[in-house]
């Protein structure tokens, strides 16, 4: 019903998921566009992602303790809400989202308020790789 709706009437729709769920969700958009006579391409398809960018030789739990330790979360649960690798990873996966449809990516970094750098890192080694 919500994308649906988000045919007749949004400017822009905000999905979550894996870049199958957003295959499929962008998919039923379409259709609902097609239905309706309205361009598919004129909505805003967005989707949000935590990352947390790893330095060559970061141990992954090592450097997300703090992390961690703010949200009360294991290794595995942070690992299931966030993208935690190097650059070159993070880049594939967020590549993998856009070839699932998504034109508008929102990215969260945990702790970003007491640490730029992972934002920097982020607009100067991840962003340019994207297509």
């Amino acid at each position: 019903v919500t994308l649906k709706l988000v045919a007749q009437w949004a400017n822009a729709c905000n999905i979550f998921g894996d870049p199958e769920t957003l295959r499929h969700k962008f998919g039923v958009l379409r259709e609902h566009c097609e239905t309706l006579g309205r361009p598919y391409d004129e909505i805003i398809r967005s989707s949000n992602l935590n990352v947390i960018l790893l330095k060559p030789g970061d141990d992954p739990v090592a450097a997300t303790e703090k992390t961690r330790a703010a949200l009360g979360m294991s290794f595995d649960d942070l690992s299931r809400m966030a993208l935690i690798g190097p650059p070159a990873e993070i880049g594939e996966r967020v590549q993998s989202i856009v070839d699932a449809g998504v034109n508008y990516v929102i990215v969260y970094f945990p702790r970003i308020v007491y640490d730029h750098e992972p934002m920097h890192r982020f607009a100067e080694e991840v962003i340019p790789n994207i297509t």
